[in-house]
This record gives C-alpha cells, structure tokens and sequence, in this order.
C-alpha cells in the first residue's frame, strides 16, 4: 500500500479501502528527525492549530487529520513515499 505524498487523491483512495486496520501518524519521529527540529508549539503554527492540538495529533489520540493537515506535514518533511509519514497496522 504505497502511494507518492504529492499525489493526495491516492491517499485518500488508500484511506477508504481500509478495513479493520489503523492508520498512525509518524510525525513525532520526522519532527525530532528533522534538521530544524521544529516544537510542537511551531509545527502547530505551520498547521494553524494550538500547540496542544498539534500534540494530540502527533501522538495520535485525535480521532482524524486534516488532509491540507497532512498535505503539509509531506511537504514540510519533504516526504517521497507515504509510508515515511503514515503507518498502517491492524486493529
């Protein structure tokens, strides 16, 4: 299940196919990664949402993303393939 990050309807095709499997963001591993090494509290202005939020978000307890969210995390961590950013794994 891979897909190109700058082909974002082939995200979504993959997102709706998926049955009795989770999808985890990896972001937390990409920021500290990161040669900025951006906060939280900046990655959440690059989203336009609260620090607070952008910590749920990257430690997956909100229910769902944003795809201009996750738009921005492929661009912002310069991502080649979907599967440096998203995980897949069963429920």
């Amino acid at each position: 299940m891979t897909a190109h990050c700058n082909h974002g309807h082939l995200i979504v095709n993959i997102l709706m196919n998926l049955k009795n499997m989770s999808v985890k963001l990896k972001i937390r591993e990409l920021r500290i990664a990161h040669p900025e090494k951006p906060s939280q509290r900046k990655m959440g202005d690059i989203l336009g949402m609260t620090e607070s939020n952008y910590r749920k978000l990257e430690t997956n307890k909100l229910d769902g993303v944003k795809l201009s969210h996750l738009d921005t995390l492929i661009k912002f961590f310069q991502c080649e393939d979907i599967s440096e950013i998203i995980d897949i794994v069963p429920d």
